[in-house]
């Protein structure tokens, strides 16, 4: 017992000086400000692509029904109604808006025509494009997403006339109940993270998703400017009379000094930020990714040996943790180097409680593998 409260008045100490350092309070403070500034540009910023909508007939229910889908719309794409046809031309023409979709006088009545194999005079959808991509391109398919279940009902219908005798179809209303039960409140495609939750129900927008995975690489960070204090401390000879288990438990200690701070505001600020899922699994997973950005800051302060190198070499790993971990995106290519990250267990582990298991085996691995270096060059040294 009196060995846990050495340790821990040990630990307040160490937080205590470490808290008087001024490059680590800057660490601390850029955590809530990056948060502040990615929070507040997803809420206000517009999406990247931009597309304006103009209906020709905006008081059709049909249409009315298919531009409210689209201006509710939360993703990459920002809607917007314009007043006239030549505005929403005038806006793509002039590098406002990268598309306008026009619904078409007639809207319905093409739409049914199509649906029925008859010839319409024209389109019921015009798109104006200035210059193509492939982004735009992925957005017209939101343009079809709303359009298809119009096109869906109207083509039942075409099938029960053909099918079936007069007496026997029920009428307009009828037809429309018919399909709104059986098929407009029918999900076809569900997406769900692998613990089984929705994604619906965590949907924080596409600009606040890596939020997470950069508040990891900054408590990882605040783990190897430990490192180079410890380090330092070291060269100066201030913990030269420990030895053993105690220099290990002290190293262990001061190291988790610098990223415990971190990691605790990060979790404030991701429920801040409305990016928060289930508060148990978060806390679990802040604490196992203290642990294991400890044990790799700790390999890595081991491997470099002075403090100048790891000084010179903290802002290289930084930005191989941006690139390397799986923050903006993951490809299967990069996969043997996001495993050797600690950023990639806790990203993974938000929504699969498989990885929560193999954070753990991850830090012990390499917190072995730091001691075990540590003794290899002290024989070396020695020798």
């Amino acid at each position: 017992m009196k060995k846990i409260k050495r340790y821990l008045l040990w630990f307040f100490l160490l937080e205590k000086r470490l808290f008087r350092k001024i490059g680590f309070i800057l660490v601390l403070l850029s955590v809530p400000l990056l948060a502040l500034v990615i929070s507040m540009i997803s809420t206000r910023a517009e999406g990247a692509i931009e597309i304006v909508l103009f209906a020709e007939e905006p008081g059709d229910p049909v249409v009315s029904e298919i531009t409210d889908k689209l201006l509710a719309d939360r993703s990459f794409i920002t809607f917007r109604t314009v007043g006239s046809r030549e505005e929403a031309v005038r806006i793509v023409k002039y590098g406002s808006a990268d598309e306008a979709w026009v619904l078409e006088d007639g809207f319905f009545d093409k739409i049914s025509d199509y649906a029925n194999g008859k010839q319409s005079d024209g389109p019921a959808v015009s798109v104006y494009v200035r210059q193509d991509s492939a982004a735009l391109l992925v957005a017209r398919e939101k343009l079809t997403s709303a359009v298809s279940p119009v096109l869906l009902r109207e083509t039942m219908k075409a099938i029960v006339r053909s099918d079936f005798d007069e007496s026997e179809i029920p009428d307009e209303e009828g037809l429309n109940a018919v399909f709104d039960g059986a098929f407009r409140n029918a999900d076809l495609f569900k997406y769900a993270y692998l613990d089984g939750g929705d994604t619906a129900d965590k949907d924080i927008g596409y600009l606040l998703s890596p939020l997470r995975g950069i508040l990891a690489v900054m408590t990882v960070l605040g783990g190897l400017a430990t490192g180079i204090y410890w380090q330092k401390d070291v060269e100066a000879g201030l913990f030269g009379r420990f030895r053993g288990v105690r220099r290990i438990v002290l190293a262990a200690g001061y190291q988790l000094t610098g990223v415990l701070p971190v990691a605790v505001i990060s979790l404030v600020s991701l429920a801040v930020a409305g990016a928060f899922t289930d508060p148990l699994r978060e806390i679990l997973n802040s604490l196992l990714l203290c642990v294991s950005a400890s044990a790799f800051c700790s390999l890595v302060r081991v491997i470099c040996g002075k403090s100048e190198r790891l000084s010179v070499a903290t802002p290289i790993l930084t930005i191989a943790l941006l690139a390397l971990s799986p923050i903006f995106m993951g490809m299967d290519t990069m996969r043997v180097f996001h495993v050797l990250t600690p950023v990639y267990y806790y990203l993974s582990a938000t929504h699969d409680a498989l990885f929560l298991p193999l954070t753990a085996a991850y830090a012990v691995a390499a917190a072995a593998l730091s001691v075990g270096i540590a003794k290899l060059r002290r024989t070396i040294t020695k020798a």
